[in-house]
């Protein structure tokens, strides 16, 4: 008869192993939560980053058109601007 003041260690045993057995297993999930919410994060920040810089190019591109004037170079002819993207640029 188990009883309150009855010792039956492998039932406290077993309770302690599957206490460590949850707890672990528990950690093991949290810790690829954490790690795939971080790494989705850091996609996002890449690729904000790619666009933002390409942005600023374009922008800067932009301000230096005064320069070159294409009404001048162009004089005369039907033409369209083609900008391609450089793909060693973006591996920096």
């Amino acid at each position: 008869m188990d009883g309150l003041g009855d010792e039956n260690f492998s039932d406290i045993y077993l309770c302690w192993f599957m206490f460590i057995a949850a707890t672990f297993i528990i950690m093991l999930v949290f810790m690829n939560l954490l790690i795939a919410i971080m790494g989705d994060a850091f996609g996002e920040a890449r690729e904000n980053n790619l666009k933002s810089r390409l942005n600023r190019q374009l922008l800067i591109m932009n301000d230096h058109i005064s320069f070159v004037k294409p009404e001048e170079v162009f004089k005369g002819m039907k033409y369209i601007i083609i900008m391609s993207l450089d793909k060693s640029a973006l591996q920096e």
